[in-house]
């Protein structure tokens, strides 16, 4: 077992695990009123333009997205018409929803092609020891008609539907519906005080749990089965907090030579660069020869 495990180190990991994951600044933008992405990517001024605000900040902020948890959940379906008779099982679309959060993507350079169709062709790529201290971690992907999914969602909603305020309203009407003199008895009132205890260190802990699926549902992407090739291959990681880096963090610049006539490249080697203090430690390379077509 030693000897396999040290021919594994020998060989080093696979072609789809990177030491760098990336952060592209060309996807679609966020619409806040129907709570979805748009269809078609940024205009490439726009990408290059968040791309430099990211370097000007060395802060990668929490996104405007608002990720949904899709979810087919097994319902008992009855006819209409009395009696109501038992006509079968049938998964309904469910949704939960996360908090926002700051995305990177583990992809391999030789991979990067295949996803600028969604993403575009600017991005900023991290030494993923620093993504690591920093407190990203890999997402959880599940199909939308597992178990587990399906255990969360139940989980998430019994939790949520707890009316917290509720709990201390079985003391408040004990108090209510005793009479003023019965109040004199101290044994009472230590009863009552102690089932005032108990309730708020139960209402304690609904709010502690809620508060764990909160940032659990933060690191979960549920797929169908036609989005392998795309949901699935992404393999992201998530923050929910921003990430502050240094240029010390950065392993590599990557942005096209030219699209629509404008050179990007010469405009962010020749004036950008300076303005943003980029050392030049920090590799930028154009997007037209790291890719192989």
């Amino acid at each position: 077992m030693r000897k396999r495990t040290k021919q594994l180190k020998e060989l080093g990991p696979p072609g789809t695990v990177s030491k760098i994951l990336w952060h592209f600044t060309g996807g679609p933008r966020w619409n806040p009123k129907k709570k979805q992405r748009y269809k078609s990517l940024k205009p490439s001024a726009d990408a290059y333009d968040a791309l430099k605000g990211i370097l000007a900040d060395c802060k990668l902020r929490v996104g405007q997205t608002i990720e949904d948890i899709k979810i087919l959940w097994p319902e008992l379906q009855f006819s209409q018409a009395p009696p109501h008779r038992l006509e079968g099982v049938r998964d309904v679309p469910k949704q939960l929803n996360s908090v926002q959060v700051c995305c990177l993507a583990d992809i391999p350079i030789a991979h990067l092609a295949y996803h600028a169709g969604r993403y575009g062709k600017f991005a900023i790529g991290f030494h993923r020891d620093s993504v690591i201290r920093s407190g990203f971690n890999p997402v959880f992907y599940t199909l939308e008609s597992t178990r587990i999914i399906r255990s969360i969602f139940g989980a998430v909603t019994r939790i949520s539907d707890v009316n917290v305020s509720g709990i201390f309203q079985s003391t408040e009407e004990i108090r209510a519906r005793l009479p003023k003199p019965s109040f004199s008895d101290s044994r009472l009132e230590l009863d009552l005080s102690y089932i005032d205890a108990e309730c708020m260190t139960a209402t304690e802990f609904i709010m502690a749990a809620q508060k764990s699926f909160e940032r659990l549902l933060a690191f979960i992407k549920t797929f169908s089965p036609d989005e392998f090739g795309t949901i699935y291959c992404e393999r992201e990681w998530r923050s929910t907090d921003t990430y502050s880096f240094s240029f010390d963090d950065i392993a590599m610049i990557v942005l096209p030579k030219q699209i629509d006539g404008t050179e990007y490249f010469s405009i962010f080697t020749g004036q950008d660069l300076k303005e943003l203090n980029l050392p030049r430690t920090v590799p930028v390379v154009p997007w037209e020869d790291l890719i192989e077509h």
